[in-house]
């Protein structure tokens, strides 16, 4: 099934985070539920203010984010999603 985000909103999948680091350090559960990330799989390429202009959100499909914790679960054809507003995106993660 394709999906197409309406309303400013964006489909994230979740990443879980990694219990051990680089180094071999165990992070504890308690760390690692503060730390929202996803790569994005369905984004608007330019998003509308509430007066209807657009602009560019700043992130592109294929990005992994940290965002905010509100957002609703979805299951698409047995996969997990999130849906948000593109505004609950804090950052985009660069290496």
């Amino acid at each position: 099934m394709k999906t197409r985000p309406i309303n400013n909103k964006i489909i994230v999948k979740k990443i879980d985070a990694e219990k051990i680091t680089p180094g071999g350090l165990h992070i504890p559960q308690n760390v690692d539920e503060n730390i929202m990330r996803g790569k994005i799989i369905h984004a608007p390429e330019r998003c509308l203010t509430k007066d209807n202009a657009t602009f560019d959100p700043g992130f592109r499909v294929g990005d992994v984010i940290i965002f905010a914790k509100q957002y609703q679960e979805v299951k698409i054809d047995d996969h997990k999603y999130l849906v948000m507003d593109y505004s609950n995106v804090m950052c985009v993660l660069e290496e």
